[in-house]
């Protein structure tokens, strides 16, 4: 383990970027959680932030970004860009089915 962190802080020292580093003590410290519980409360956790945004767009507290693209009308619907929205839904759609399948 000592050898994993050993290595990472070599790649993170010159980049500048503490992403990798982030990434490889989250994978370290999550070899003993439960994956389901995880899931379970990543998909609440989306679920509720999604209807936040999206509540705090249809009042008016974020920007609501509009886009035009091959005669298609996109709105962002509180997210910066309206694709953003999109893959937010799928993912909780996915979690969904993997947190639903594993029961």
């Amino acid at each position: 383990m000592t050898t994993v962190i050993g290595v990472a802080f070599l790649i993170v020292l010159p980049n500048n970027s503490l992403s990798f580093m982030i990434m490889v003590l989250f994978i370290i410290l999550a070899q003993h959680m439960n994956f389901d519980k995880l899931i379970r409360y990543d998909l609440m956790l989306k679920v509720f932030m999604l209807f936040a945004i999206v509540g705090m767009c249809l009042v008016g507290i974020t920007d609501n970004y509009s886009a035009v693209a091959n005669g298609t009308y996109k709105q962002s619907m509180g997210f910066t860009h309206p694709n953003t929205f999109t893959c937010y839904v799928l993912t909780v759609i996915m979690e969904f089915y993997v947190s639903s399948s594993k029961t």
